[in-house]
């Protein structure tokens, strides 16, 4: 971690405790040091590494299927403008429906358990989508007349230039959707009352009152994606430079 960093880092966590001081009530606010105290229980519980394993499983299933829907359908649409026109009102339903009501309408139509990863899945769509028919459309204005100059099969076309310029996008949009899946699959967790998940868990922590638990679940599930996206990145960085 960059030095820079650790500072800002230092200077947040002396800027909450003063905050923490100032309020002196663990109901608004905890102090570092109590949070610190919750999450450390929550270490020692028998289920917590189920707890963070359902919450992640969610995120990755819905930003995995999303990201490969979004994928094949934003590259169609940069290749051939036809498509491009014909799936342009879905792209801008979906993406102009409000999160919470796909919230209500999903966990009505399949129940607790199955409609977070959906929700993720809807949610992460039109921003997938969005990148790769960009990326998709600069990449075709990038060899369109290198192409004309020296002609390739499809196949080479596809598996020489097209996918290897997509590869780092693939990536960058992973790392991206996962931390905005874990934001959308808590939020989903809490609504439809899973029965277990980290968002559960910070409803059960709210319920209480127990502020410093809702701290310590929020500081594990931001741990967490952080952890997931730096193992894409050391995939990224692999496979990239091979």
């Amino acid at each position: 971690m960059k030095k820079h960093s650790l500072v800002t880092i230092l200077i947040l966590l002396v800027a909450w405790q003063m905050s923490a001081i100032y309020f002196q009530n663990d109901v608004l606010l905890p102090g570092p040091l109590d949070v610190a105290a919750a999450m450390f229980h929550q270490a020692q519980r028998d289920d917590f590494v189920f707890v963070l394993f359902h919450t992640a499983l969610r995120t990755l299933i819905g930003c995995f299927v999303s990201l490969l829907a979004a994928g094949a359908l934003g590259v169609a649409g940069g290749i051939n403008f036809t498509f491009k026109s014909f799936f342009s009102p879905i792209h801008h339903l979906i993406k102009t429906i409000p999160n919470i009501t796909y919230m209500i309408l999903i966990l009505i139509w399949l129940g607790q358990e199955k409609s977070v990863t959906v929700i993720v899945f809807f949610i992460l769509f039109p921003v997938f989508y969005a990148e790769f028919l960009h990326q998709t459309e600069v990449i075709q204005g990038k060899i369109n007349d290198l192409l004309t100059i020296y002609p390739v099969t499809v196949k080479e076309k596809w598996m020489n230039i097209i996918l290897p310029m997509l590869l780092p996008e693939i990536f960058n949009s992973l790392k991206t959707g996962i931390g905005m899946g874990f934001k959308v699959c808590v939020m989903a967790e809490i609504l439809s009352q899973v029965k277990t998940g980290i968002g559960r868990q910070m409803n059960i922590g709210r319920l209480n009152l127990e502020i410093a638990s809702v701290f310590g679940w929020t500081l594990w599930l931001l741990m967490l994606s952080a952890f997931l996206q730096f193992l894409v990145h050391i995939v990224q960085k692999l496979t990239c430079e091979k």
